[in-house]
């Protein structure tokens, strides 16, 4: 129990992996913060990265195939067609035959 309100067990996971001081009492839902980044093919040095504008997470489910919600630590490889509708959701053209395209998942207040 955090004060009057008690905290569900996706709230703590998330509180205790992100090492974050605050938090919003929104017991149904936790924000994630989906991330593209790009990888150098030859060195493996990040390129760049881009942010997931928030409030796609329902869309990046069809996108990537998700059976269940994130939890907030995860990475994927990305596939030609996903990176391709993520472009779309970013609004710009990011592909590079250099690169390797992973997405991340983290959890945030």
């Amino acid at each position: 129990m955090f004060g009057e309100h008690k905290l569900n067990s996706v709230q703590l996971v998330c509180i205790t992996r992100c090492k974050q001081t605050k938090f919003t009492l929104n017991l149904g839902r936790r924000a994630m913060l989906y991330t593209v980044e790009a990888f150098y093919n030859n060195t493996g040095l990040l390129a760049f990265e881009e942010r997931v504008p928030e409030g796609y997470d329902e869309v990046l489910r069809g996108i990537m195939g998700w059976a269940t919600d994130q939890q907030g630590w995860e990475g994927y490889d990305l596939t030609r067609y996903q990176l391709e509708s993520l472009e779309t959701i970013l609004g710009k053209s990011i592909y590079d035959p250099v690169l390797l395209f992973q997405m991340s998942c983290s959890c945030h207040a």
